[in-house]
């Protein structure tokens, strides 16, 4: 019972401190982000307008739209690494409960031997294994993790097993076939997304190109451009703004393809 309770603490101990470590390093990363999409924005705005008021303006109003942009990519980035370390998780689950070992001792084997491999999910695994400790069923443990986790792979799997054990079906063949339908679902991902990458990445160019030429002409030929910033030229720096944010805003919503 005291080695039971010296390694549950040592859990709860590691468990607050990849917690603390894991939300300073989202709170850095976001930061990161914040800092640079307002520095690009900053640097458009001067380059368009050559107003420091207007800069500012840009900048203020670009903060909510740049923190619910990275907002949702920090979760799809997160959402999509646990979907691919839970199918690493079963396929070593697998295997092990193949050897003739418990659902139980097979967590603990993978929680304890292969940290380095779960950045992620390493916490909500630790998490399951205290559950089954404290007498939680497979089913309840499983459950519990796909509640706190947003990853759809998570939530199948626990809906699949809750019909399954009390059924008597083979665990160790389902855990197989689940995880292989998971290799096969990743792998058209990451063949779709490097589809989709190239004129996502065309869109970036050609809406950075505008502001490119207009650095390098500025350094080059200062009074070439000088009357945009003038008069009525300001209007049709204006009008350019708005083609550029419209071609954005129509680029990403035809690369944002659902599958």
């Amino acid at each position: 019972m005291k080695m039971v309770r010296s390694f549950l603490d040592r859990l709860l101990y590691s468990m607050r401190t990849y917690y603390r470590n894991l939300f300073i390093r989202k709170y850095m990363e976001f930061t990161i982000y914040m800092l640079l999409c307002m520095a690009s924005s900053a640097l458009i705005a001067w380059t368009m307008f050559e107003l420091w008021y207007v800069t500012i303006i840009v900048m203020i109003c670009g903060v909510p739209l740049f923190a619910f942009k990275i907002k949702k990519y920090m979760e799809k980035r997160m959402s999509k690494q646990q979907s691919l370390e839970f199918a690493l998780f079963l396929r070593k689950l697998s295997s092990c409960l193949a050897a003739g070992m418990t659902v139980k001792n097979a967590v603990a084997e993978i929680v304890i031997h292969n940290k380095s491999e779960y950045s992620v999910l390493y916490s909500e695994l630790e998490r399951m294994y205290r559950l089954m400790e404290y007498n939680y069923s497979v089913t309840q443990a499983f459950a519990e993790m796909a509640k706190r986790c947003d990853c759809s792979d998570m939530k199948i799997f626990s809906d699949c097993i809750s019909y399954a054990i009390p059924s008597g079906v083979d665990l160790v063949n389902l855990i197989r076939y689940i995880s292989a339908s998971m290799d096969v679902k990743h792998d058209t991902q990451r063949d779709i997304d490097q589809i989709l990458n190239l004129p996502r990445y065309n869109n970036r160019i050609l809406l950075c190109a505008p502001v490119g030429c207009i650095i390098m002409i500025r350094n080059i030929a200062p009074d070439y451009i000088a009357p945009l910033y003038n008069g009525s030229g300001r209007i049709i720096m204006v009008i350019v703004a708005i083609i550029l944010l419209s071609a954005a805003f129509m680029g990403n919503r035809i690369s944002d393809v659902k599958y």
